[in-house]
């Protein structure tokens, strides 16, 4: 009888190991549901985590840690102001049944307020010290940047070309005395701004051929910004000017957390209207003639609108895995750039088949491993052996 227990309790443990080894983790995923983690303090931001998943179908437990030491224990924590700037990090952990865990991480920038613009010092006479210039100096700023140029209108320029400026800091900027400098292969010329030029806070300031007193170059370009002081602000560059297209300089947001990834150059078409534009990844669920549809990691789903009619031809598949850059627009969400990864529909039922093959063998075995014990059980307590 003990040799019995024996062979009981082993089995026990066994069946016990075998549904550990076969479960699965819980995924932590963390929604922004009010808020941007990237601003200037003060701001505010609330979290989510109800999206997280449990494989199984089985309770969740959370557990938010903050930088300021606070955590809570609910699947949506009260809002969190961060008024010192820096960057933090917010941790979610959730836990299953099982006791199994799954911690995600989301980075917040809070940036200071900007300090004021000063403006450049001036004589007693009331004029600034640059007497060689027919302007007035202007500001010292450093938060203006390029936004588009358009330089090669389809047709006869007639004032079309154009060279937008943004300002985005909290202040009022005089241009008097900043330069636009035009690199090319053959040469270099430099254009003086008046101080009759302003642009305001948080806004755009359009530069046409009529206010450069030029046309801007198609081909080999470096489009380069300076204040009075000769100091660089910001630099633009192109190749060959697309005919009718506006060359764009665009933040891409990261499609889960909103957060900057980084800047870049994009032609676009002068009727394009960008509100947004975002990196994603994810597999692609749906395709129709004119557009196709994304399930990213955080199970959301993008319809995405066709660029190329080739694309849903030639390129994408069903299951396939796909690194996209989209824009938001007020029709919907484009599709601008995109990177089809090597998991396609074959390789997509094949790794099913492989997983189901797999669960079948680990039962089989289980099945052995019953039978073998059920004997030498049967054998330890038989009258007959």
């Amino acid at each position: 009888m003990n040799k019995f227990r024996q062979y009981i309790t082993a089995l026990i443990c066994l069946l016990v190991f075998t549904e550990t080894a076969l479960a699965q983790a819980p995924q932590a995923i963390i929604t922004i549901q009010k808020g941007n983690p990237q601003g200037q303090v003060p701001f505010s931001l609330n979290l989510d985590g109800s999206t997280s998943l449990d494989p199984e179908g089985g309770k969740l437990t959370y557990f938010w840690e903050y930088p300021d030491g606070k955590t809570y224990d609910s699947k949506n924590p009260r809002s969190h102001r961060f008024e010192t700037a820096g960057t933090y990090e917010i941790k979610l952990t959730v836990t299953d049944n099982e006791g199994l865990s799954n911690t995600n991480s989301l980075q917040i920038t809070a940036n200071p307020k900007p300090a004021k613009e000063k403006k450049a010092s001036k004589s007693k006479s009331g004029k600034t010290s640059n007497k060689s210039s027919k302007y007035q100096n202007g500001d010292l700023a450093t938060q203006l940047n390029f936004k588009k140029i358009f330089p090669n209108p389809k047709g006869a320029d007639k004032d079309q070309e154009f060279i937008t400026i943004y300002n985005s800091s909290n202040q009022n900027i005089n241009l008097g005395n900043w330069q636009l400098q035009f690199t090319t292969a053959k040469s270099t010329s430099t254009i003086k701004l008046s101080d009759q030029l302003i642009i305001n806070s948080q806004s755009e300031l359009i530069l046409k051929n009529s206010d450069l007193k030029r046309s801007l170059p198609n081909s080999q370009t470096k489009i380069t910004l300076l204040d009075f002081n000769d100091q660089q602000i910001d630099q633009i560059s192109y190749k060959t000017a697309l005919e009718n297209l506006i060359l764009a300089k665009i933040k891409i947001l990261n499609w889960q957390t909103h957060q900057k990834i980084n800047t870049t150059l994009l032609w676009i078409k002068p009727t394009d209207n960008f509100l947004e534009l975002y990196e994603t990844q994810g597999n692609i669920t749906e395709i129709n003639s004119r557009d196709f549809v994304i399930q990213t990691k955080d199970n959301q789903k993008i319809n995405l609108q066709f660029t190329d009619e080739d694309i849903s031809q030639n390129i994408l598949k069903i299951n396939s895995e796909i690194n996209a850059i989209i824009a938001k627009t007020d029709s919907g969400y484009q599709l601008l750039s995109y990177e089809i990864k090597s998991i396609n529909n074959q390789q997509k039922q094949n790794q099913t088949h492989d997983q189901n093959n797999n669960f079948l063998i680990i039962s089989l075995a289980i099945i052995v491993i019953l039978i073998v014990f059920g004997t030498i059980m049967f054998r330890s307590i038989s009258p007959y052996k």
